[in-house]
């Protein structure tokens, strides 16, 4: 008999049958005879009702099967959360920032796979500590360089420091000046190359000028010119 065609004593013997496995906690089963009632007496609403509570305690039933999965994960993992976030804790503590950082992201990493929410935070916390930090180191590094005019491994540092602290205004402005100051210096440098005659070694230093700055029209003039 097809579900649509159920008459009215059908319907009930189902009813009765859903009501049973509802009782007997097999939400399931007794959901798919309260949706074969549904189908056939859209008006009964006392099937509706009832498989909108069947349909609620599968999802209660899952997250509990959830979270007893994540707690043997837990369990499992806990030596490894330990041992990862105290490695990149005895690293930060020495100043290792570089490694104490990468381990500190795998510790994040394990954390919110296995969701050790105190793990997660001090982990993240201690990432975002140790890039400040290292922004500021290579910051620093940047300027020494540049007032020993070393201008490029200045630019090399400062833009170091710009990856671990993306919002710097400030060593963002440096590393645009000493952009312009590398693509000038390497225009000067093809310049002097091709007044000598060393063309290839001339086409060398444009290249790198552009690589400073792409736009910059002296540059593509003297580019086009050699070839």
């Amino acid at each position: 008999v097809q579900i649509a065609q159920l008459n009215a004593q059908q319907v009930n013997e189902l009813y009765l049958q859903a009501t049973e496995l509802f009782k007997k906690e097999k939400y399931e089963e007794s959901a798919k005879y309260f949706e074969s009632i549904v189908t056939a007496a859209p008006h009964r609403l006392d099937a509706k009702e009832f498989l909108n509570k069947c349909r609620q305690e599968i999802q209660v039933l899952e997250e509990k099967r959830k979270q007893e999965e994540l707690a043997k994960q837990q369990t499992e993992k806990k030596k490894e959360m330990d041992d990862t976030f105290n490695t990149a804790l005895k690293l930060y503590e020495k100043s290792d920032y570089i490694p104490a950082l990468d381990w500190f992201e795998k510790s994040k990493e394990v954390a919110g796979k296995y969701q050790f929410t105190e793990y997660l935070e001090k982990s993240q916390a201690n990432i975002e500590t140790i890039k400040l930090a290292l922004a500021e180191r290579y910051d620093k590094e940047g300027y020494k360089l540049y007032q020993q005019n070393k201008i490029e491994e200045s630019y090399e540092k400062y833009s170091k420091s710009l990856q671990y602290n993306p919002n710097n205004v400030t060593v963002d402005s440096d590393i645009k000046k000493l952009k312009e100051q590398l693509a000038q210096k390497y225009y000067e440098l093809g310049i002097s190359k091709y007044t000598s005659g060393e063309s290839e070694k001339a086409k060398e230093y444009f290249k790198k000028s552009l690589s400073y700055n792409p736009n910059k029209d002296e540059t593509l003039r003297a580019l086009e010119r050699i070839k």
